[in-house]
C-alpha cells in the first residue's frame, strides 16, 4: 500500500479475564507489518489484573477501562466511538485469545481498497481464522446464516486450503472484524440489546440490507483459540438474539410465510431444551422478547424505513440445512435439516 495511501486502524481487543491470551494477541499486533495502528484494550471489567499487566509490557497501547461487564456490543460500541472520533479510518474489532499473522490487517486493507476500487459497496471484511490448536483445520472462512435465524461458523473444523482469491461472503466473524468508517456511518453501532452471541451477524445482515459486500481477505491469516461450547447462558442469549435478528430484519411478507416453521421450530427447540437441560433458559429468551416487544418493534421500523435490498435476494443466499460440525447429530442430519430444507426451497419459490 502506498505510503501516501495509508490509512489509519484502530484495533480494539476485547478483553474480559483474559490476561493469558494477551502476550499472544498484542505481540502479534505490534509485529504487524502495517506500522499506522491504534492499538485499544476494552478492559471488560476484569478482575484478573489485565489493564495493570498492559500498562506494565505494552505501554504503547491504550487501555479504555469499563465499570462493569457491558458485553460484546456495547464495549466494542465505546471503542468504536473512540477511534473514530479520534480519526480513524478503518476500526478492527479483535477477540483477545488471537493470534495475527504479520500481514494480517495490510492484506485485510488491501482487500478492501481492491473491491472499492471496482465501485462496489464494500461492507466487514474478515481474514481466513484457523484453529491455534489445530492450525491445519478452520475456525471459519465467513460464518453462515440459516433462514431460520441461526449462526454458525462455516466449514468449521474442515481442512485447511488456501483460498485462491478474496470471497464474498454472507456474515463476517466478530473474532475478526474489520469495519470501514463509511460502513460506520451508514449501518450505525452494534446492537447493545444483545449483549452476547450473534452480534457480528446482525451487524452484516444490516449490511445486506443496504447493498454491502462482505469478504473472506484469501491472504489474510488469524488462529484462534476457539472451542464450540453450548450451555444455558449461551442458549438464553443465542435464542433471545435469534428471534430479535429474525423480528428486525425480515420484511412482513417473509415473516407470515415463515410463520409455520417457525412455529415447528420452536416445538423443535422447545424439546432440545428440555433434554439437554437449558429450558427454563428458552423460556426466559421467550418472556424476554415479549418483554420488550415495543422496543423491538421500534427497531425494526428504523431497519425496514432504510433498506434497499429485498428478503428474496438475501434468502437465496442463506443456508436451508444446518451444516456445523459440533451440533452434527443423526436427528439433525436426516430429519430436522431435509425438513428445514424442504421448507425453505418452498419460501424461494413463494417469495
Amino acid at each position: 500500500m502506498d505510503q501516501a495511501d495509508k490509512k489509519r486502524v484502530a484495533v480494539l481487543v476485547l478483553c474480559t479475564n483474559e490476561k493469558h491470551f494477551l502476550d499472544d494477541c498484542l505481540g502479534s499486533l505490534l509485529n504487524q507489518t502495517y506500522s499506522l495502528l491504534d492499538i485499544y484494550l476494552l478492559n471488560n471489567n476484569s478482575t484478573d489484573g489485565s489493564s495493570e499487566y498492559v500498562k506494565k509490557h505494552y505501554g504503547v497501547v491504550r487501555i479504555l477501562d469499563f465499570q462493569s461487564n457491558l458485553g460484546y456490543a456495547k464495549a466494542n460500541n465505546n471503542g468504536l466511538r473512540e477511534a473514530f472520533d479520534k480519526q480513524a479510518d478503518f476500526c478492527l474489532v479483535l477477540n483477545s485469545d488471537v493470534k495475527c499473522n504479520p500481514s494480517m490487517i495490510e492484506e485485510l486493507l488491501n482487500t478492501h481498497a481492491t473491491h472499492t476500487s471496482l465501485d462496489e459497496k464494500v461492507g466487514l471484511i474478515q481474514p481466513v481464522i484457523r484453529l491455534f490448536d489445530e492450525p491445519d483445520k478452520l475456525n471459519t472462512v465467513g460464518n453462515a446464516i440459516h433462514y431460520l435465524g441461526f449462526g454458525y461458523c462455516k466449514d468449521y473444523k474442515k481442512k485447511y486450503v488456501p483460498l485462491p482469491a478474496d470471497k464474498e461472503i454472507i456474515s463476517a466473524s466478530g473474532a475478526a472484524m474489520l469495519i470501514s468508517r463509511a460502513y460506520y456511518v451508514d449501518i450505525g453501532l452494534i446492537n447493545e440489546d444483545f449483549f452476547i452471541y450473534y452480534e457480528d451477524q446482525n451487524y452484516s445482515w444490516r449490511g445486506l440490507l443496504k447493498g454491502y459486500k462482505h469478504y473472506v481477505s484469501a491472504k489474510a491469516d488469524m488462529l484462534h483459540k476457539y472451542r464450540f461450547k453450548s450451555y444455558p447462558f449461551k442458549m438464553y442469549h443465542s435464542e433471545k438474539n435469534r428471534m430479535m435478528i429474525l423480528l428486525e430484519n425480515y420484511q412482513l411478507r417473509t415473516l407470515l410465510l415463515l410463520f409455520p416453521m417457525l412455529l415447528l421450530n420452536g416445538f423443535l427447540l422447545l424439546i432440545h431444551s428440555i433434554l439437554h437441560r437449558w429450558f427454563i433458559h428458552k423460556v426466559k429468551s421467550v418472556l424476554y422478547v415479549l418483554g420488550h416487544f415495543r422496543h423491538i418493534m421500534r427497531v425494526r421500523k428504523q431497519i425496514q424505513r432504510t433498506r434497499l435490498v429485498g428478503d428474496k435476494s438475501i434468502i437465496k443466499r442463506f443456508e436451508s440445512r444446518i451444516d456445523f460440525e459440533a451440533t452434527d447429530t443423526r436427528l439433525t442430519k436426516n430429519i430436522v435439516s431435509p425438513i428445514y430444507a424442504f421448507y425453505y426451497r418452498f419460501l424461494i419459490k413463494v417469495l
